[in-house]
């Protein structure tokens, strides 16, 4: 991937695809990462659209030194919610993203999306 990121080193780094990385505490279950980056070139306005049933809450947020795309979706039967982070960068649309409410996750969610660089 084309950026850097500072996760706590007590967690783990793995592909979770060609073109995703994910992290995960040492006391995840093998293969379950809590947090992850997919790169596509799906255009951020296609993924709103998609969005739209599910969209709670759309909002520009600025993290460190970068302007996001702070997606809140809540699932119509479950109510759960899940908010992702998504950045245009050259061609490309980078999502940030997790699928937990677990508040130690948050915090280091949060310190990963701080320290976000793209390396060119």
């Amino acid at each position: 991937m084309d950026f850097s990121v500072a996760y706590p080193s007590g967690w783990t780094y793995a592909s979770c695809g060609v073109e995703c990385v994910g992290w995960a505490p040492s006391t995840a279950a093998n293969g379950q990462l809590a947090l992850g980056v997919v790169k596509s070139t799906t255009k951020l306005a296609t993924v709103i659209e998609q969005a739209k049933p599910y969209l709670a809450k759309n909002e520009q947020v600025k993290i460190g030194a970068n302007t996001w795309t702070k997606l809140t979706l809540q699932h119509p039967t479950t109510g759960d919610i899940v908010t992702s982070y998504f950045i245009t960068h050259g061609s490309s649309l980078y999502e940030f993203g997790t699928a937990t409410s677990d508040a130690s996750i948050l915090a280091v969610y949060g310190q990963m999306l701080d320290s976000f660089t793209f390396l060119k």
